[in-house]
């Protein structure tokens, strides 16, 4: 008589990986005349910027956020679990518009967002 094993195999999509984001202060020195290319960094002119670097996967498996509006700094960290080792760039993109727009929700700013995301050259 054969005994059966009745242990359940792990696969790779049982597997679980725990990642986070966050927002963190990128501030950036006012440069002398906000025109051109420098308009980007004008807090005067009341614009908010949002960085997000998807190239690799960071060592603490945080990925930071960089913004120019204080309201985002002392944010709590977003947590999200993926089924990959290393989440592909539409899932991380879709984790960070999940976390802007519940923190949007506290707060929205009078003009204009720039949300600027930054890929691989394939």
């Amino acid at each position: 008589m054969e005994r059966q094993d009745n242990r359940k195999k792990v696969t790779w999509a049982d597997q679980k990986f725990h990642y986070r984001m966050e927002f963190v202060e990128y501030d950036v020195s006012q440069a002398h005349k906000s025109v051109g290319v420098n308009t980007l960094y004008s807090k005067n002119k009341g614009n908010t910027y949002f960085l997000l670097d998807l190239n690799g996967l960071p060592s603490d498996n945080t990925w930071k956020i960089l913004t120019n509006n204080y309201r985002f700094y002392n944010k709590d960290s977003y947590p999200f679990i993926s089924d990959k080792e290393v989440p592909n760039d539409r899932f991380l993109i879709s984790k960070f518009l999940t976390y802007f727009f519940e923190v949007k929700m506290l707060y929205l700013p009078q003009n204009g967002i720039i949300i600027l995301i930054e890929f691989d050259n394939y």
